[in-house]
């Protein structure tokens, strides 16, 4: 069994999970529905208080698993084609060489990393294309790297990651919600306690996956030394960038200065004591084993 086919399986497995969800949910509510009927219809008589846990349990319940509008927050500016011509033209590259559209719109992010999503509508219908791009890991990548990272998030897209990712948030959403609502201790908790743990530890493994096969693909759009050299660098410098922001920027920039944040932090970790510090994270990041199951 190939990668994408195993992807496949785990993604169809994670969608009947989903399903399965909604339809444990809706069968409690109705379950609990049912006792006071029950109750009055067969014993003609009813607890009060009895009715009123099931009544209200199964109400909570239902609006718990409600699908709710995803409402998008920029994360960052929003970059254009016009007032980047050359950043979009290798995005735009990237994007036929691997036969994807280009996302409807682009944003600059301060972080170490990049990112794809569909994001607005609900769950998922409705939604558009969104890529982040890091504005540190423009300036530490080459050129080849950066266009081997962004292979790699297009293959979210290639792969239907995307789309498969609103359902899956949403549905994890609406466990939390389900437990939330319940409050702890219930005995109404448990069967969504227990579906809510497998659902994770499913939809995670899929997600796992999932990453494995947008590196293959970036690999043969871009080449696995591009690709290793980029990923080893947003693993060994991200976790850098906050000590940076909070014990470099944040001061300069409360003291009403404006610090050179890319070349600040270029410098900032290529100094001697982080630079140490980035080997040591990338040794035992190489000393590590990788699980694709």
């Amino acid at each position: 069994m190939n990668s994408t086919s195993s992807l496949a399986g785990r993604a169809l497995l994670a969608v009947v999970l989903m399903i399965g969800f909604y339809i444990l949910a809706v069968a409690i509510a109705c379950a609990l529905l049912y006792i006071p009927y029950a109750e009055m219809a067969y014993a003609h008589r009813i607890h009060l208080k009895i009715a009123l846990v099931c009544v209200f349990g199964a109400l909570a319940i239902l609006w718990s698993v409600i699908p709710r509008i995803d409402k998008f927050d920029s994360p960052g500016p929003q970059l254009t084609r016009d007032q980047h011509p050359q950043l979009f033209a290798e995005i735009e590259g990237v994007a036929k060489s691997v036969n994807q559209e280009m996302p409807a719109e682009v944003y600059l992010v301060p972080d170490v990393n990049a990112w794809v999503a569909q994001r607005g509508g609900v769950m998922g219908f409705g939604s558009r294309r969104v890529m982040g791009l890091g504005l540190p890991l423009m300036r530490l990548l080459t050129s080849s790297q950066f266009r081997a990272v962004l292979a790699h998030e297009f293959g979210h897209y290639h792969g239907g990651d995307t789309k498969l990712g609103p359902w899956i948030y949403k549905t994890r959403g609406a466990i939390g919600r389900t437990l939330q609502t319940l409050g702890d201790g219930s005995w109404l908790q448990f069967p969504f306690l227990w579906y809510g743990k497998m659902f994770l530890r499913i939809t995670h493994a899929v997600s796992r996956r999932q990453e494995f096969v947008a590196d293959e693909l970036a690999a043969r759009a871009v080449g696995s030394k591009p690709l290793i050299g980029g990923l080893r660098t947003v693993h060994a410098v991200a976790p850098a960038f906050n000590a940076y922001w909070f014990n470099e920027c944040a001061p300069v920039l409360n003291a009403g200065f404006r610090p050179p944040l890319t070349e600040g932090f270029e410098r900032f970790v290529n100094a001697a004591p982080v630079a140490d510090a980035i080997h040591r994270q990338l040794d035992q990041l190489e000393e590590g084993t990788a699980d694709p199951s």
